[in-house]
Parts: structure tokens; C-alpha cells; sequence
């Protein structure tokens, strides 16, 4: 994949029927933000994503316990669409819906058209479920170093 394509994965049903939210938006309106937050934000951000009637605007939910931050809603600037409003967003157009299974399993895949916000310091990558996987500084690597080998 080239660096201005990106993909997640959508996986199961909807508790309601039917695909999940981040599946049925992307391919109804050919669109898609990936949120990346940082680490101190990550507990908020996860609750962004739970299994809720449609009707139900996940930002409204109660996202922490008081002394935890909330993450805040906000459009994007390229695309309609809504995302974090504290957190680097790669805006996407849809390319390809990758069709896995008969269960709603799908790898959605966009190419990147703005980028905007900014993160310093430690991020959090979402692993599935409630699984999130810090990712800081010392985790990156200049591929041509000396040190590293293939």
C-alpha cells in the first residue's frame, strides 16, 4: 500500500441488524476519518465506539469518569464527515470495500486527502475491542540505520 492509503476493519453485525455504523457510513458516503488520539485520551476515544442503538450519537454517551478527559466532536475540514476534535485525523475518500465474510466482515480502504490536527508524544493505536497498543518515540525507527537488518 502506498503511504496515503490507509484501511480498518469492520467486523460483525450491528447489535441492531445489519453492518456496523463505521461500515454503513463509509460506503454510503464514499468517506471515512481515522482518529488518532493521544495515549491520555484513549479510554474516552474507546467509548466513542460502543454498541448503541442507531439512533444514538456515541459522543453524547458518557465517555469517563469526571476526572478522565472527554474527546469532543468535530467535522472534518475535507470531507463530510464527523471525527475527534482533539486528535490528528487523516481524512479519507473510499477506494475499496474488501468483503471477507458472509457476517459483515469488511476491510475498508481509503486514500488519505488532508491531514490535519497534530499528536506529540505518546499515541493511541487501536488493537480491536478494547485493545489499544501505545506508541511513542522510542518505538520508531529509521529503516535505513545501520542497526537495522532485513
Amino acid at each position: 500500500l502506498a503511504p496515503d492509503v490507509v484501511f480498518f476493519a469492520a467486523g460483525g453485525s450491528h447489535t441492531d441488524g445489519g453492518e456496523k455504523d463505521a461500515l454503513r457510513d463509509a460506503r454510503d458516503s464514499q468517506v471515512f476519518c481515522v482518529n488518532i488520539v493521544p495515549w491520555h485520551l484513549r479510554v474516552a476515544m474507546s467509548a466513542t465506539a460502543a454498541e448503541c442503538p442507531r439512533c444514538v450519537d456515541e459522543f453524547s454517551l458518557p465517555q469517563t469518569a469526571g476526572h478522565i478527559p472527554k474527546v469532543e466532536k468535530a467535522s472534518c475540514e475535507h470531507i463530510d464527515a464527523p471525527c475527534v476534535g482533539s486528535a490528528l485525523r487523516l481524512e479519507c475518500k473510499l477506494l475499496e470495500l474488501a468483503e471477507l465474510t458472509e457476517d459483515h466482515d469488511v476491510v475498508v480502504v481509503g486514500k488519505v486527502v488532508h491531514v490535519a490536527g497534530r499528536t506529540d508524544g505518546v499515541v493511541a493505536s487501536r488493537g480491536g475491542y478494547m485493545n489499544y497498543f501505545r506508541v511513542a518515540p522510542e518505538h520508531l525507527f529509521d529503516p535505513e540505520c545501520d542497526e537495522a537488518w532485513w
